[in-house]
């Protein structure tokens, strides 16, 4: 699991929690201030799912592609 000392690094610029939203509310409350400032987005994920790995990949590359498309050229 992921230590506070870990997300302090700044080893992991961006966290994409998910499950249930109510899952996902209530992990996300429980978070300090600085954490879920690191929160880049969450995603809907069944753990029962045989492919969740495969999803989960798949989202978080949809979102990461679709945010770098939208950003202005530098």
């Amino acid at each position: 699991s992921l230590s506070a000392r870990e997300l302090e690094s700044g080893a992991y610029p961006a966290l994409y929690i998910g499950g249930p939203q109510e899952a996902r509310a209530q992990l996300e409350s429980l978070l300090p201030a600085s954490t879920r400032g690191l929160i880049a987005g969450e995603v809907a994920a069944s753990l029962d799912s045989a492919t969740l790995e495969a999803d989960l990949r798949r989202e978080i590359v949809s979102r990461t592609d679709a945010a770098e498309a939208s950003a202005p050229l530098r």
